[in-house]
């Protein structure tokens, strides 16, 4: 594999597509982003073992490499932790491999449409809408800095309480 230093961040070339490395405000973590969809994966799942990853190829995959501790994925990207003693000049390689691995073996799984929600009163609406803006315009992009991210499941009108 071949590496280009690109503003910063370091693109680990495959066959047919590239993953960049970007760093986060935790040494621990970098935020792996391929150039190509991960298909399969629900933006938001956090895995920290391999009893949690049983069900995906690519997470017991990467939680298999000596000194991975964490993924958690975004809409496209992972955040990848790994262990105080481990070497990221060691692991970058074989975590670029076994996404490319996974991407060129994985086909995309068909957009399922989502259920239709009963209807909620206007008022609601204007609240989940607020919840949602500030979500995606505030809070997300400071997330998605720092390798993690966000994602917006509901809200109960009656409650108050907000599902994310």
């Amino acid at each position: 594999m071949q590496g280009i230093a690109r503003n910063g961040r370091l693109l680990l070339l495959g066959r047919s597509f590239a993953v960049s490395f970007g760093s986060t405000p935790n040494p621990l973590c970098l935020k792996a982003t391929p150039d190509r969809e991960l298909p399969g994966i629900a933006p938001g799942t956090e895995y920290r073992s391999l009893s949690e990853a049983k069900n995906n190829s690519l997470c017991q995959s990467l939680l298999s490499l000596e000194g991975i501790q964490k993924l958690m994925f975004g809409n496209n990207f992972i955040s990848v932790t790994k262990k105080e003693a481990a070497d990221w000049e060691e692991l970058k390689p074989k975590v670029s491999a076994l996404i490319e691995q996974y991407i060129d073996n994985t086909k995309p799984s068909p957009v399922q449409p989502k259920a239709a929600q009963s209807s909620t009163h206007s008022q609601d609406l204007e609240a989940i809408s607020m919840i949602k803006e500030l979500i995606e315009f505030r809070i997300r992009p400071m997330l998605l800095d720092d390798g993690g991210d966000i994602q917006y499941r509901g809200f109960n009108p009656k409650t108050g309480v907000t599902l994310l």
